[in-house]
């Protein structure tokens, strides 16, 4: 490998790494507000969103 091999990978993995802390980042707000009281507004709008979907599939 050259050091301009190494360079675009080293580049690559600056980029995933990002994109995992952005992911990670969402993943503890999720967790967050699931644990919080919202959980039930949650859980409605997954029911309502599911009963609208199998009502547009018929």
């Amino acid at each position: 490998m050259t050091k301009t091999d190494l360079v675009f990978i080293d580049a690559r993995i600056d980029l995933e790494l990002e994109r995992l802390e952005k992911l990670l980042c969402l993943r503890r707000k999720l967790k967050e507000e699931l644990s919080s009281g919202k959980k039930d507004q949650y859980s409605d709008n997954i029911a309502s969103g599911i009963s609208a979907l199998m009502k547009h599939a018929r």
